[in-house]
C-alpha cells in the first residue's frame, strides 16, 4: 500500500512539472510579440542650421478607461483627436501625457491589461492594430510641436501570457531594445530641447507681427512664412516635414508648411487643420499634399501657403497678388485644384474634414 501511495505522488508531481514546464514554453515562445509596425510619413536626415534673423518682409468602454479620457486632449486644436475611436483615444492620451517622457527617446509607454478584453475577443488584433495606427496619424496632425520623434521606430508591442485556458495580454508601445526613436541626427533630450527653444526664439519673433483682429493675423503669419520659406525641391533632409525644418533651417515641403501654419496659428488660439489630399495641376495630375482650413467668423476657409509661394523660373520676386492665390478660400475657387482625401496612412483610418464656405472670405 505504501508502494502505491508513494508511486502516486511521484506521478503527481511529474504531472505538475510537465504543466510548469509547458506553462513557461508557452510565455517564452510568445512573449514578445510584435504585432505592428507603423505607416507614417517619412522622415529623412538632415543637419542643424543656425538661425537666420526674422523680419516681416524679409522672412523669406474598455477596462473602464474610456470615461476617463483626458479632457486636455478635447481642445478646439485636437480636431483629429475627435476622430478616433475609443481605443485609439486611450493610446493618444497615454502617449500625450508621456510627451516629456518621450523625448528620452526609448521610452516605454505601458498600457498594462487594458486591452486584454479587446485582444481576447474575435478581430481584437487587428482593431488594436488600426486603433493605434491611427492615432499616431493623429497625434502628429494634431501635435506639429512633436517634430523630433520618428513613428516608423514605433513599436506596438503585446506580450501574451497563457495558464491553462487563460490568456492574458499587456500592450507597450516604445523603440526596439537597444535602440531609440528619434528623428534624424537628435540623439537626447538635451539636443531636442536646445531645438525646441531655436523654434521659441524664431517664433517669438514671427508673432511680434501676428497683431490685429483675427484675420490680420492669419494674414501676417501666412505672409510671414511666405517671405521666409523656401520649397525643398530634392525631398533630402530629415527635417523637410516638420516644424523644425520650416521655422528654423528654412527649407521644407508641403507638409512642413502647414505644420508650421497650425503651429503659429494655434499659439494664438484661431481654430485650425492641416489637411491631407491631393494637390491637382493645370494638365490633371495629382500629387500628394497637404494645407490647412482656418476657420473664421465660424466658417471653414482654405489656405495653402505652399502654393502662395511657387518656385520662380528664372529668379525675379513673387508678385503681391500671387501671394493670396490660395489665401482664405472658399469651396468654389479651392476645390478645382484640391482633393481633400483624409488619408494620412496605409493602416490607419480615412478622416473627414469640415465643410468649407462655398465663397472665399471677404
Amino acid at each position: 500500500m505504501k508502494k502505491i501511495i508513494k508511486n502516486i505522488i511521484i506521478l503527481m508531481i511529474l504531472i505538475l512539472l510537465i504543466y510548469v514546464g509547458l506553462f513557461f514554453l508557452n510565455e517564452y515562445v510568445i512573449g514578445n510579440k510584435q504585432i505592428a509596425q507603423i505607416f507614417a510619413p517619412i522622415y529623412d536626415n538632415s543637419q542643424i542650421l543656425i538661425s537666420k534673423n526674422i523680419t516681416e518682409e524679409n522672412i523669406e468602454n474598455p477596462e473602464g478607461l474610456i470615461q476617463n479620457i483626458s479632457q486636455q486632449t478635447e481642445s478646439i486644436n485636437k480636431y483629429y483627436y475627435s476622430a478616433l475611436d475609443e481605443y485609439a483615444k486611450i493610446i493618444y492620451d497615454k502617449i500625450y501625457e508621456n510627451k516629456e517622457n518621450m523625448k528620452l527617446g526609448n521610452y516605454t509607454i505601458d498600457f498594462g491589461k487594458t486591452f486584454n478584453k479587446l485582444l481576447n475577443s474575435e478581430g481584437g488584433e487587428s482593431q488594436i492594430n488600426t486603433s493605434y495606427q491611427s492615432s499616431l496619424d493623429a497625434y502628429l496632425l494634431d501635435n506639429p510641436d512633436v517634430f523630433y520623434i520618428d513613428v516608423t521606430k514605433l513599436y506596438l508591442l503585446i506580450n501574451q501570457r497563457t495558464v491553462g485556458r487563460k490568456t492574458t495580454y499587456t500592450v507597450t508601445i516604445g523603440s526596439q531594445k537597444g535602440s531609440n526613436y528619434y528623428l534624424g541626427n537628435f540623439c537626447s533630450k538635451e539636443q531636442i530641447q536646445e531645438a525646441i527653444n531655436n523654434i521659441q526664439a524664431v517664433e517669438n519673433e514671427m508673432m511680434s507681427y501676428a497683431v490685429g483682429d483675427d484675420y490680420q493675423k492669419t494674414k501676417k503669419l501666412h505672409d510671414i512664412l511666405v517671405n521666409n520659406l523656401s520649397y525643398k525641391q530634392n525631398l533630402t533632409g530629415a527635417n523637410i516635414r516638420n516644424i523644425y525644418g520650416a521655422l528654423y533651417e528654412r527649407e521644407v515641403v508641403c507638409e512642413g508648411y502647414a505644420k508650421a501654419y497650425k503651429y503659429l496659428l494655434d499659439k494664438i488660439g484661431i481654430e485650425n487643420i492641416i489637411v491631407v489630399g491631393y494637390g491637382i495641376n493645370s494638365t490633371g495630375n495629382k500629387e500628394e499634399h497637404a494645407w490647412n482650413y482656418v476657420k473664421l467668423k465660424g466658417n471653414w476657409y482654405a489656405v495653402d501657403v505652399t502654393w502662395d509661394d511657387p518656385i520662380i523660373q528664372g529668379g525675379g520676386k513673387l508678385r503681391n497678388k500671387d501671394k493670396y492665390k490660395y489665401f482664405l478660400k472658399g469651396a468654389r475657387n479651392f476645390n478645382d485644384t484640391h482633393e481633400a482625401t483624409g488619408k494620412t496612412s496605409q493602416g490607419g483610418i480615412v478622416f473627414t474634414y469640415p465643410e468649407l464656405s462655398i465663397v472665399d472670405y471677404e
